[in-house]
C-alpha cells in the first residue's frame, strides 16, 4: 500500500497543472480508476467522480483538490515537477494519492460495508 501511494504522489507531483485546466492530472486519475468497479463521471471539465454503488440507501463522499501552484520547484528529486514554474507545493498531489489508494481499498470491500 505504501509503495503504491508513494508512486501515485510522485507521478502526480511531476505533472502539476493550474486552476481548472487539468488534462494530464485528469488522464492520470482516469487511468488508475478505470480498472476498478466504479462508475466515473466528470461533473465539470477535468474533474473526476468515482462512484462505488453498493446498493445502499446512504452514500459517503470524499474529495481532493487537484491543482498545483505557480511556483518554481527548487529541488533535484527525480520526481520533481516537469512543468517549469508550476509545482504541487500545496499537498494536493498527496491528497490525490491518498484518495486513489482509498479507492483501491474500497474496491475490495464496498459491497460488504454495513448500511448504517
Amino acid at each position: 500500500m505504501y509503495e503504491r501511494i508513494t508512486k501515485y504522489r510522485r507521478d502526480l507531483h511531476k505533472i502539476p497543472e493550474l486552476e481548472l485546466e487539468l488534462p494530464l492530472t485528469y488522464q492520470y486519475l482516469l487511468k488508475q480508476l478505470k480498472p476498478l468497479s466504479c462508475s466515473i463521471s466528470s461533473p465539470i471539465p477535468y474533474s473526476v467522480a468515482a462512484y462505488f454503488d453498493a446498493g445502499k440507501e446512504k452514500t459517503i463522499a470524499f474529495r481532493s483538490d487537484m491543482d498545483g501552484l505557480p511556483v518554481k520547484e527548487a529541488t533535484d528529486h527525480d520526481f520533481k515537477s516537469r512543468r517549469e514554474g508550476c509545482m504541487h507545493a500545496c499537498g494536493h498531489d498527496g491528497h490525490m494519492a491518498i484518495l486513489l489508494e482509498f479507492a483501491q481499498q474500497l474496491n475490495e470491500i464496498y459491497a460488504s460495508l454495513p448500511y448504517n
